[in-house]
């Protein structure tokens, strides 16, 4: 559990990815009714990145990236 709400960044990342899984769950509930995928889509794209970027942080691989460049 400590991965998921060890501290702030990874119990952000893991509501944000709650959350995603909410949104494409009502996506598929309701794509009968849905008119703009595109608009649905970028957000999803934009979201998703997001939440990729919090998962790096969460991860430390910034740390990993500046210890293969230049060792420290």
């Amino acid at each position: 559990m400590k991965l998921y709400f060890g501290n702030t960044v990874t119990t952000v990342t893991t509501i944000m990815i709650l959350v995603l899984l909410g949104f494409i769950g009502e996506s598929i509930a309701n794509r009968t009714n849905i008119n703009y995928w595109g608009r649905r889509s970028l957000f999803l794209l934009a979201y998703g990145l997001t939440i990729c970027c919090f998962a790096a942080a969460r991860d430390g691989l910034d740390k990993t990236i500046q210890n293969t460049i230049d060792g420290s």
